[in-house]
């Protein structure tokens, strides 16, 4: 369990950097009651994530354990379908991480969002922003497929989904007591940092999508041969 959190603690801060959501989050608290207002986008996208996680977990669990019951027949190891999906979403991070390298060669700003935000705003961009990328979440996917390959008890296997979001949501926690603590000044830091992060990210971001996609393919590959190289 202790191996698979050490696991899940690179990949979840490594999910968290998207200057879209950051940038939503500096919209929050720009406007009026501002705390308030990024605590509730923060708490809506942690909710999100983690309930529509969890029906992803349920839902894989459930396939690969119809899958491994015939599967077994034919191969002796009950955890192939795992290692098949970490494989696959290994070469999406390879074929993803490039494509957010060149992002930041063209160098587009992040799409400013408009008006101002009250709690109910803040609520519906938090969940619509989880939603909307969750298909194309293969960062997310590989921890969940780390999660099922540990093939823990039901309520472990919810605490690492939690432990993940957690984890994703401590740099924006972060930034909401910068803004606290600071203030006025808090706020200037705040954008700065903002601009920063849509400057940088692509390239941390691809880079690091791109080493860890390899990473999970010869992992998946080296189970096969025996010779895995992430704790199982």
């Amino acid at each position: 369990m202790i191996a698979l959190l050490l696991v899940l603690v690179p990949i979840g801060v490594l999910d968290s950097l998207s200057p879209v959501a950051f940038g939503l989050l500096f919209a929050a608290l720009s406007g009026e009651r501002p705390v308030r207002n990024a605590t509730l986008f923060i708490a809506a996208k942690f909710s999100a994530n983690f309930l529509s996680g969890l029906l992803v977990l349920i839902g894989l669990q459930a396939v690969f354990i119809e899958i491994n019951e015939r599967a077994v027949r034919f191969w002796t190891e009950p955890d192939t379908p795992d290692f098949i999906l970490q494989i696959a979403l290994g070469m999406a991070l390879c074929v993803l991480g490039p494509r957010v390298l060149r992002r930041r060669r063209e160098r587009r700003a992040p799409a400013a969002v408009s008006g101002s935000f009250g709690p109910r705003r803040a609520v519906t961009v938090g969940v619509a922003s989880t939603m909307f990328a969750l298909p194309f979440a293969a960062i997310y996917f590989a921890a969940i497929d780390q999660i099922l390959k540990a093939d823990l008890p039901p309520l472990s296997s919810v605490f690492a989904l939690f432990f993940y979001n957690a984890v994703f949501s401590l740099p924006f926690v972060g930034f909401v007591s910068l803004a606290t603590v600071r203030g006025g000044r808090g706020a200037e830091i705040l954008l700065d940092a903002t601009r920063k992060v849509g400057q940088w990210t692509p390239m941390v971001l691809g880079t690091l999508m791109t080493v860890g996609g390899v990473v999970l393919i010869v992992d998946g590959i080296g189970w096969f041969l025996g010779m895995p190289i992430l704790p199982a």
